[in-house]
């Protein structure tokens, strides 16, 4: 069965530890946020791969698509590495473990993924929460993604003699459940759309063309406005106001 490997993850250990806050005021492809999260990401260009970098000298290399780009991608991570700490030296051999490799895959084959779900145990099919099938082997561990048009991407193995035979197994599995299906299921597919050729329409006499009449654009008149002079203000002269006697109203004595 042929596949197409996507993404290679590797654990590899640069034997010294490492100073990450100093690293990503140096390197301007490091990012170091340890509120968030306590290693600093290092991405490369050649070979397009992201490092991820510990204090205790522990190395994740992921989004290669093949080892010899994860050699690659440690021995310049070193190198970057030791122009900044000279301590940590430059490997020359690399020593790593392939954690997880994901590939791609093709059935050649429309799947009906509930009566798939219904047959098989291992299997997984929430179509509101996911478009496709989860499909879970023991032996070998790995985990297949399982599409209606028969595309598959595996995930979880760590060599690729896992990889080749959990796809035959599922191959082998699914095959027997979607024997019959050679177009897409009526519960996993959308109803085709109208033939439009067959559609006979109708002529449609041409409506003779109305003309319409410019519409005359009145000009309006400018409005004169006569300017009228201020008259001045009269300044007017205070008066003080004269002191009030108090008048005093004798009682009569009876």
């Amino acid at each position: 069965m042929e596949y197409q490997i996507v993404n290679l993850v590797a654990s590899a250990a640069m034997n010294a530890t490492l100073d990450l806050y100093n690293l990503a005021v140096s390197v301007p492809n490091i990012e170091y946020e340890p509120e968030q999260f306590p290693g600093a990401i290092l991405k490369l260009k050649e070979p397009k791969v992201s490092m991820l970098l510990f204090k205790n000298g522990k190395v994740i290399c992921s989004g290669a698509s093949s080892e010899k780009e994860i050699e690659l991608g440690i021995i310049k991570a070193s190198k970057l590495i030791h122009e900044i700490q000279p301590s940590v030296k430059v490997l020359k051999k690399v020593k790593y473990t392939v954690v997880n490799l994901v590939a791609t895959a093709n059935l050649h084959q429309q799947l009906d993924l509930f009566n798939t779900a219904l047959n098989l145990d291992d299997v997984e099919y929430e179509p509101e929460q996911f478009p496709g099938a989860i499909l879970r082997l023991s032996d070998p561990k790995i985990t297949l993604l399982l599409f209606k048009n028969g595309k598959v991407i595996c995930a979880g193995a760590k060599q690729e003699e896992d990889l080749k035979k959990g796809l035959e197994k599922a191959a082998k599995l699914v095959g027997k459940v979607n024997k019959k299906v050679k177009n897409p299921a009526f519960s996993d597919s959308l109803p085709a759309p109208p033939n439009f050729s067959e559609i006979k329409s109708k002529p449609v006499k041409d409506k003779p063309k109305t003309v319409s009449k410019p519409k005359k654009t009145i000009k309006a008149k400018p409005k004169t406005v006569k300017k009228t002079k201020a008259k001045p203000v009269k300044k007017v002269k205070s008066v003080k106001k004269k002191p009030v006697k108090k008048k005093t109203v004798k009682k009569k004595k009876k």
